[in-house]
């Protein structure tokens, strides 16, 4: 793959235009347009990794696949956003966007330290279990992500999505952002709770049912991740708050306690050679360090403290 490492600055350079494109539709209230792209770039996506697995380009074929699938993203939404902002178009230039630039450039640091740890968090538990255990407990415990983290971060970020544009609206006209905030939890609340008791309840026997004996053990593991997992939806569809509010500083000191969290359960569960306790410890770790968040995301959202 060391053939494709030069690709990888431009992939990130797409990546980042994407992202304001898909944002710049989401403030217009064009779902429609968003649905489009999405649904364009997953079959674009999938198509051409099959395509290529069948045309037997093996593992390269993968990102090949992405590749191209990133790039025909970026055109499906550069079509879209021509489209609804011709005339707005008009008016950029490089010196306003320099201007730009300088006025949120605490923005993009603040974000990628944010997003490190926010990966950090999911994934750092494949770095941990190895040390702490075995490489046995990262395939169950990478099952059970797998399952679990794709459908609820597809729900999540759509909540997520629609909160931030409605949310940017209520900020800019000066308005009390609490009742968005509260609404917003409550719903997210009727998504994601069945989902979680489900697991708790039955999580070993729904896993093995759907796909079989040798899934059991992850889901044990995913019934002890269903209580972080019913709060980290919850944070997920609220956190562009901090965001909106200019508090990124804030939210990342904050998020910075997550990672200790999972390195201290981990630690407690190796010295009683207990796997499921430290996975129940960082679950129960988790969501009272989401608990402290959602207060202080609703305590900032105050017209008094914002305003």
């Amino acid at each position: 793959m060391s053939q494709w490492i030069g690709f990888f600055p431009f992939l990130v350079f797409l990546l980042g235009i994407q992202q304001i494109f898909n944002y710049w539709l989401i403030r217009n209230k064009q779902y429609r347009e968003v649905a489009i792209t999405r649904i364009t770039n997953s079959a674009s996506n999938n198509g051409l990794a099959i395509l290529f697995g069948l045309l037997k380009f093996r593992e390269w074929g993968i990102f090949l696949s992405n590749f191209i699938g990133q790039i025909i993203y970026f055109f499906n939404l550069y079509y879209f956003v021509r489209k609804l902002s011709k005339e707005d178009l008009q008016y950029v230039s490089s010196n306003k966007i320099k201007a730009k630039a300088e006025q949120y450039k605490e923005f993009p640091r603040t974000s990628i330290s944010q997003a490190i740890v926010d990966m950090f968090q999911i994934n750092g538990i494949v770095y941990f279990l190895p040390i702490f255990f075995s490489i046995v407990e990262v395939g169950y415990y990478s099952r059970a992500l797998i399952v679990l983290q794709a459908p609820i971060s597809l729900l999540g970020n759509a909540f997520s999505q629609v909160f931030y544009q409605n949310a940017s609206e209520v900020h800019n006209a000066k308005g009390d952002l609490r009742p968005l905030i509260t609404s917003t939890i409550k719903k997210s609340v009727l998504v994601i709770l069945p989902i979680s008791i489900l697991l708790m309840l039955f999580g070993p026997i729904l896993f093995t049912f759907v796909f079989g004996n040798q899934w059991e053990e992850s889901g044990h593991y995913g019934r002890i991740l269903a209580l972080w997992l019913f709060f980290d939806f919850i944070r997920l569809c609220v956190s562009s708050i901090p965001l909106i509010l200019n508090q990124q500083r804030r939210f990342f000191l904050i998020s910075i306690l997550g990672p200790i969290i999972l390195l201290i359960s981990m630690w407690m569960g190796y010295l009683m050679n207990d796997v499921h306790l430290a996975l129940l410890l960082f679950a129960v770790g988790q969501s009272g360090l989401i608990l402290y968040l959602l207060t202080w995301i609703y305590k900032i959202a105050s017209p008094q403290k914002n305003g």
